[in-house]
């Protein structure tokens, strides 16, 4: 992935360019989409990952979207822990 990440000042200032120079990123998302499936509900690494790719292929919202689900894991983690920590 790093050689990749290389690229993409480049392909920033064509953003026509950058379906053609990445086509299996979208093979890459829908696998780690399915590895989500069965995956632990607190699992944050592959939304990441996903939002990492859709950020790359310039579709700033579906990044921003698996952003904000790694927002609300933590938060939730947080409370969790903040709960348990006040029980005693």
């Amino acid at each position: 992935m790093r050689r990749l990440e290389g690229l993409y000042p480049i392909l920033k200032k064509s953003p026509v360019l950058t379906s053609f120079a990445f086509p299996r990123l979208r093979e890459a998302i829908e696998c780690f989409k399915r590895a989500l499936i069965s995956a632990d509900p607190h699992e944050i690494t592959l939304h990441l990952r996903i939002a990492k790719i859709h950020r790359t292929l310039e579709e700033y919202a579906e990044s921003v979207a698996y952003h904000r689900g790694v927002v609300e894991v933590c938060q939730a983690d947080c409370e969790l822990h903040t709960e348990i920590w006040c029980a005693f």
